[in-house]
């Protein structure tokens, strides 16, 4: 059998984008990782990264492993509990990274993008989403009082599982008239169009819905009333009232107040019974959720700062607390003449510190990143080393386990420096000139937020009592010895003029954050002395403000999305050269419930339902973390799959979830 001379030309070998070059020893590959992961996405820095590889043949040049990504200043664990850390896979194949172009989360592949890795890694927002309108029923105050979610809801001490309804259901009350009867005239002067929709079963129980029922909106006191009812109070009052109770409740974010009235067995089964047996002897019982806590200050010494503990400190003229350490060495071991103050939102480096002592105080390790020292305990004896910033943190697993090497400088001389964890080392040894040897005893303190000097001498610490109150969010209750009022900036918009009676004045003040038995003390200080200040509250916001911010917003809204509503079948006539008719014809045939809902919604979209329509992003989304998966895998050998195929459908699939997600933001 003959074989041909040369080879067939146009034979070509595809170029795949494994184009990072890692160093030749592969004991430095984890420190190029890093440095190439700043330089392809540099967002990174803002946050802790550590690399593990799982799999190393140096012989081949080949490696498999993962960046873990978790927020500054969080414990690995603890952003792993809270589903706050993200994987980046790492391949290595002839000492050729591939590009840092997908995350896993959740077990969930994911194409890489900057807003959702913070949006991951940051989160604000107490619950995991928003809940949809009419999914929860809270008419009783323990109903109320329940966080809702988005699987279940609470209700007459039930936990009860939703599924999920379909579309129209609730977006019908939203369909404009006209829209509607233009639906139903395209359809009687199209023939082709009549027959697919009536040999659909799904389209035609859908067009139904839409002619029978649609656009019949609720009315503004209805849409109100459903609002309150759905409302978590955040400030409750019971009273007694002749054989029943009236429970008067309100939200301080949008506050209006509600009274209802409940039997004695209906408030015994929402109350602890210690709770309940104060109301039975108080005759009223106030409380609030998450109170702003009033401390009093207890007047001490001042004394230079000897031994390491929390200190209050004075700085410009305020009392402050953080953790003092009075002694400080560098890597060498002589000492320095420099004491450390570290505060919640500030730090010194500075010769004294001079402060109230509070309390002994153990040092826990922070993450090590950013600026910072570390710091020997035993006891209430403690010293710390010259500062140091922590840049990038390299785990390397090998077969007697896995060392830990912190990459920094040194803040005095700006000299680079490699910082190793050795286990069982008894004291931080120098090893040379630019690496130092750690034991793990020792702990990391972040130096946070700007510096700032704070008091040097006893007479600076020793603050007047008049600096230690008041503030923008102080509330002056005054008293005549029988009525209340308040002054402030949280409350005026609430109660500015408002004279009240006790238990309306131990309401405001709950609903300001205080709790009932503080307000109480309050009031009796307030009627005796005429006039007392609370230093710290929350803002009370009355709905007729947040009504008004909300329809300006609204305005704003429908004036900048005008052009939502789209016709699916013209546009895709236009695409494809193909009459609408065909088109609506070929989908009727492979349509399920969800598809139905997807085409037809698209003309009748507006400003005032288009939040129903971004609901389709989960499906998107899910998509695209299928094409990353694809992407990795390619990347791993299967070679079914072109990696420049599946990576460009990757991003223009992510292209249009982030299209959809800016529409989401222009209505929300």
């Amino acid at each position: 059998m003959t074989q041909p001379l040369f080879l067939d030309p146009t034979i070509k070998m595809e170029k795949v984008a494994f184009d990072t070059k890692l160093d030749d020893e592969p004991e430095e590959w984890p420190v190029s990782v890093v440095r190439e992961s700043y330089k392809q996405l540099p967002f990174l820095k803002n946050y802790e990264t550590e690399v593990e590889f799982d799999m190393m043949d140096t012989a081949r040049g080949f490696a498999v492993g993962k960046m873990l990504v978790w927020p500054a200043r969080m414990e690995k664990a603890a952003a792993a509990d809270r589903k706050q850390l993200i994987t980046v896979p790492i391949i290595v194949r002839n000492r050729e990274m591939s590009p840092l172009d997908v995350y896993t989360h959740n077990d969930v592949m994911k194409p890489m993008d900057q807003d959702k890795v913070a949006s991951i890694l940051f989160r604000p927002q107490v619950f995991e989403g928003v809940a949809p309108r009419d999914q929860f029923s809270g008419t009783n105050l323990l109903g109320q009082l329940t966080p809702p979610n988005t699987d279940h809801q609470y209700n007459a001490g039930t936990l009860q599982k939703h599924g999920s309804a379909g579309i129209w259901h609730e977006a019908l009350r939203t369909f404009r008239p006209e829209d509607i009867n233009a639906l139903g005239e395209k359809l009687a002067s199209s023939p082709p169009l009549k027959h697919a929709f009536s040999t659909t079963p799904l389209l035609h129980a859908a067009i139904g819905d839409i002619l029978a029922h649609g656009g019949m909106n609720k009315s503004a006191a209805a849409r109100r009333e459903e609002r309150l009812e759905l409302t978590k109070p955040t400030v409750v009052q019971i009273k007694e009232a002749g054989k029943n109770y009236s429970i008067k409740t309100a939200n301080h974010h949008c506050y209006v107040e509600q009274a209802k009235v409940a039997s004695r067995f209906e408030v015994q089964g929402i109350l602890n019974p210690d709770s309940f047996q104060k109301l039975l002897n108080d005759g009223r019982l106030t409380y609030t959720t998450e109170p702003v806590a009033t401390e009093v200050v207890t007047e001490k010494v001042a004394q230079d700062a000897s031994r390491f503990g929390v200190y209050q400190v004075g700085r410009s003229g305020q009392a402050i607390e953080g953790i003092v350490i009075p002694r400080m060495v560098d890597f060498d071991g002589n000492p320095l003449a420099a004491q450390v103050f570290v505060g919640e939102d500030s730090h010194s480096l500075q010769e004294k510190v001079a402060g109230v002592f509070v309390r002994d105080h153990i040092l826990s390790s922070d993450t090590p990143r950013g600026m910072g020292v570390f710091v020997y305990q035993e006891g209430p004896l403690a010293f710390a080393t010259e500062p140091v910033r922590i840049e990038d943190k390299v785990k390397v697993a090998h077969e007697h386990g896995s060392s830990t090497t912190l990459l920094g400088t040194r803040m005095a001389t700006g000299v680079p420096l490699r910082m190793t964890v050795v286990p069982g080392l008894k004291k931080i040894a120098m090893i040379g000139e630019a690496e130092v040897a750690l034991p793990e005893t020792v702990r990391f303190l972040a130096l946070r937020g700007k510096q700032s000097s704070v008091s040097s001498s006893p007479a600076e610490a020793q603050l007047p009592e008049s600096t230690k109150v008041a503030g923008a969010s102080s509330v002056e209750v005054i008293s005549d010895g029988a009525f209340f009022s308040l002054r402030g900036a949280n409350s005026d918009a609430a109660y500015g003029g408002e004279i009240m009676t006790d238990d309306e004045a131990e309401f405001a003040l709950c609903a300001l954050g205080l709790t009932g038995t503080q307000a109480q003390g309050i009031l009796k200080t307030a009627a005796a002395s005429s006039s007392v200040v609370v230093p710290r509250t929350r803002a009370v916001v009355p709905e007729a403000v947040v009504g008004f911010e909300a329809m300006t917003k609204a305005a704003s809204a429908v004036q900048s999305s005008p052009q939502l509503r789209v016709d699916l079948t013209e546009e895709l006539a236009v695409l494809t050269s193909k009459p609408a008719e065909e088109l609506w014809k070929q989908a009727s045939v492979i349509m399920g419930k969800e598809t139905v809902d997807t085409i037809l919604s698209l003309g009748f979209v507006s400003p005032e339902n288009a939040s129903l329509y971004v609901n389709y992003l989960p499906e998107l989304e899910k998509v695209s973390g299928k094409l990353a998966e694809l992407l990795v895998a390619s990347r791993l050998g299967m070679d079914d799959v072109r990696e420049q195929a599946a990576k460009n459908a990757m991003t223009q699939m992510n292209a249009v979830v982030r299209g959809l997600e800016t529409l989401r933001e222009r209505i929300s």
